[in-house]
């Protein structure tokens, strides 16, 4: 079949066909429609399967002979995949987390850890005294004190309990003291050990002794010093018989110990003054003698002016705090002797105690004067009277060696005192 029978389009225009040419053309046009019916079979399928798709992904079907819709949808509003619930069913719990959002050491699924809030021994401490004795005390009432044992933060409360742990229990035994770090032995709660202070008042039964000798049951309260666990405060005085007040000896009376001394005399408390840390007035003031005494005595006078007032006596009955640390120290003497009816504090009385903890030792006048005792010799005459002797040993009085005798009287200067 020559080109020139078709047009330009590709339209046959050349002559008449045969038959056998009739009949290839009706062939291809079977063949034609053959696929154009496979070609519309298919085309069915798909729209099938996309509305299958469609119906699975939650999709809504579109009209085409519907009007265009205007409304906007935001692209956090579109579904592109199905969601976990879909895929995996209701009942199962999908979690999700972002790319490094949680570092490859930390479970995705933390295991279950138990809280532990406090840290105890697994058996008692070893005592000095034996647990029968111990029975023996609790058992009559006469022989045993509460003592509450407050001040301000960071006094030296829970180290006074620890020095008279030491003294009662045999702890090196157990190793459990290191060097250079203190016990704390009445925080027994994680964070109290962490951040080094009291946060919950903690009580523990020691068996003491008096200056005579006669052993008590003292039921000794450690409560916390900061102002804002003062409740604690006062539900340990709710339960004491009386009152140990901390005060260092530099810092003073703060307003926890004030908070105390006022509890203390409206419950009707009897108070006895520990004036804490007295080392540091050597090696950190390095103080002479006379300049330690004068603060020390002011210290005392600065408590005894809070019982006045919380007495409702008037601030002017504070001599030692307006005329001098001198006369604080015989303020007891040329004044009255107490506020209403709580005592006023003076280490002649033996309510006023002195100590250092991180060095060991705590004495009162009459156990610092007994140190003296057999000095003298044991002649009837030189035998030292310990009280007379303790009440010496505070105020403006002078020894004379030449004479072995102590007056109010100073010496000339120069003079030996």
């Amino acid at each position: 079949m020559e080109e020139t029978h078709y047009d330009e389009f590709g339209n046959y225009i050349g002559p008449a066909l045969s038959d056998s040419d009739q009949g290839e053309g009706e062939e291809y046009e079977e063949q034609d429609g053959r696929h154009q019916q496979q070609g519309d079979d298919s085309d069915v399928d798909m729209e099938e399967a996309e509305r299958a798709a469609d119906a699975r992904m939650g999709f809504t079907s579109v009209d085409d002979d519907a009007e265009p819709s205007t409304a906007i949808v935001l692209a956090e509003d579109k579904k592109y995949y199905p969601t976990a619930e879909e895929t995996f069913g209701p009942e199962t719990e999908t979690l999700v987390m972002e790319e490094d959002a949680q570092p490859l050491e930390t479970p995705i699924i933390a295991p279950v850890v138990g809280k532990k809030h406090e840290k105890l021994l697994s058996a008692p401490l070893a005592t000095r005294y034996s647990n029968e004795f111990l029975a023996t005390l609790s058992s009559n009432p006469e022989l045993i004190r509460n003592i509450a044992v407050v001040g301000g933060l960071h006094h030296g409360k829970t180290t006074l309990m620890d020095m008279l742990i030491e003294q009662t229990h045999n702890l090196p035994s157990l190793g459990i003291r290191t060097a250079g770090k203190a016990l704390r032995f009445t925080d027994t709660r994680i964070d109290e050990q962490a951040r080094g202070i009291s946060i919950k008042a903690m009580p523990m039964s020691l068996v003491l002794e008096n200056g005579n000798g006669k052993s008590f049951l003292i039921n000794l309260i450690d409560c916390p010093g900061h102002v804002n666990f003062n409740d604690e405060v006062t539900a340990a005085m709710r339960l004491a018989d009386g009152l140990l007040l901390v005060v260092d000896v530099l810092e003073g009376v703060g307003v926890a110990a004030e908070r105390a001394i006022q509890q203390a005399v409206a419950e009707g408390l009897a108070i006895t003054l520990v004036i804490s840390k007295m080392d540091r007035l050597i090696t950190e003031l390095k103080l002479p003698p006379a300049d330690a005494y004068h603060k020390i005595a002011f210290t005392i006078e600065e408590v005894n002016a809070v019982i006045r007032t919380a007495s409702g006596q008037p601030a002017a009955a504070a001599s030692g705090l307006s005329n001098g640390t001198a006369a604080a120290a015989n303020g007891t003497a040329n004044g009255s002797t107490a506020a209403g009816n709580t005592p006023l504090l003076d280490p002649v009385k033996g309510n006023v105690a002195f100590v250092a903890c991180q060095y060991g030792y705590s004495f009162t006048l009459r156990s610092f004067a007994a140190l003296y005792k057999g000095v003298c010799g044991d002649d009837p005459k030189d035998v030292l009277v310990i009280d007379e002797f303790a009440r010496r040993l505070w105020g403006d009085v002078w020894y004379y060696p030449e004479e072995r005798v102590f007056r109010r009287k100073p010496p000339q200067l120069g003079e030996q005192q």
